[in-house]
């Protein structure tokens, strides 16, 4: 059994990366419409024991985290391309 007190847990780290995913602004719009295009949206977060996430026992301290999401930055942004 992990000890707590000596760990990292994944699932702290996670719910204080999310909030920081969602604030995230792409610079050079080109306007405040193509601005409001910007965002990041997270939509799943799971924790549980090693990369295959396995829940056959609960864990004390998660030590994986898998945040999956969606970013969307308009075409205004990606230059001569």
């Amino acid at each position: 059994m992990s000890n707590r007190e000596a760990a990292t847990d994944a699932i702290l780290a996670a719910t204080d990366l999310v909030p920081r995913l969602t604030k995230l602004k792409y610079e050079g719009a080109i306007s405040e419409d193509h601005l409001r295009c910007n965002r990041t949206h997270v939509g799943v977060l799971h924790s549980a024991l090693g990369k295959d996430l396995n829940e056959t026992r609960p864990p004390q301290v998660a030590d994986f985290a898998r945040i999956k999401g969606a970013a969307y930055a308009n075409a205004s942004l990606m230059g001569d391309s």
